[in-house]
């Protein structure tokens, strides 16, 4: 069951971390205080208004796939991106982290330890190209009055990133959802997630699983 768990979260895992990251650099260019009046008219840049200070996003999503539900937690930061995939009624949970080192996912060795597994060209999880949006590839919003989601209309703002579009759904000033549209290896698909949390800071515990801190890097042989 597991292994079928950690074949679907994958597509959802890159999605989720490549919009998380765009978001951070969205708001550190000037989606806070220090940006544009262009930049500070959107309701994307009143919800991480302190993410300009802070450098930090922090979100906490709930979403479906194949009708099992998943908690996504995801901090990001100037150094890069933290992810964990809960699906409900398991215990396990997949964590991965985005730096500029490279792409890893914790794992616990045969003594029981938890290492950072670098993810190379060969692993499944490399293979869906996930990297660090930039200003050049990162188009900006566009923003979408009536935006229809499950037959219910939001104000949405929209980021797109590598093909991907990321729409940020709103009922009055309130983020409720994410959608994201893109192809992701199955032809065009469509993953609604309802916003349960979100902040413009987090603890030192993600701040550490993204710099590797205190975490063994393993490379798997190829």
């Amino acid at each position: 069951m597991e292994d079928f768990f950690m074949k679907m979260f994958k597509k959802i895992a890159a999605t989720v971390m490549a919009a998380a990251m765009s978001l951070a650099m969205l708001t550190a260019c000037g989606g806070g205080g220090g940006g544009s009046s262009a930049a500070t008219q959107y309701k994307l840049a009143k919800v991480f208004a302190n993410s300009a200070q802070t450098g930090k996003v922090y979100m906490e999503l709930h979403t479906e796939a194949n009708k099992q539900g998943m908690t996504i937690v995801e901090a990001t930061s100037k150094n890069g991106a933290y992810m964990s995939v809960s699906p409900d009624g398991y215990t396990f949970k997949m964590e991965f982290v985005l730096n500029k080192s490279g792409f890893y996912g914790f794992e616990e060795d045969r003594t029981g330890k938890v290492v950072a597994v670098a993810l190379d060209s060969d692993d499944d999880y490399a293979q869906l190209n996930i990297a660090m949006p930039t200003q050049d590839n990162l188009k900006g919003i566009k923003v979408a009055p009536e935006y229809k989601v499950n037959g219910v209309s939001y104000y949405a703002e929209i980021l797109e990133q590598g093909g991907v579009s990321y729409a940020y759904c709103f009922e009055g000033d309130n983020l409720k959802c994410l959608v994201f549209n893109g192809d992701f290896g199955n032809g065009n698909q469509q993953i609604v997630a309802d916003v349960v949390k979100t902040d413009t800071t987090f603890g030192a515990e993600f701040d550490n699983k993204i710099a590797l801190n205190g975490y063994t890097v393993v490379h798997p042989k190829g």
